[in-house]
């Protein structure tokens, strides 16, 4: 699923089996800070929305983006967004 530059509370996913990455391949660039922490807000704030706790503690759980890294389990070859 791919979020950047998308409509986060448009989508219906539950964090349990997904995980937010940061690297935009599609267009070749990394996203900047304010980007990668508008997605991370977005989907808290949809998994609040929706009722999904669980969803909701899980992100919230993980520490928010920093200005140089990207998510500890993701690699430059994924996708912005969320992969399973």
């Amino acid at each position: 699923m791919y979020l950047y530059r998308s409509d986060i509370s448009k989508f219906l996913f539950d964090y349990r089996y997904f995980q937010l990455i940061f690297t935009d391949t599609l267009h070749k660039e990394h996203l900047s800070r304010d980007e990668k922490i508008s997605i991370y807000e977005a989907a808290l704030k949809n998994f609040k929305d929706r009722g999904q706790l669980e969803s909701y503690r899980l992100l919230d759980f993980e520490p928010p983006p920093s200005p140089h890294s990207q998510h500890p389990t993701s690699s430059d070859d994924e996708q912005a967004g969320v992969h399973n």
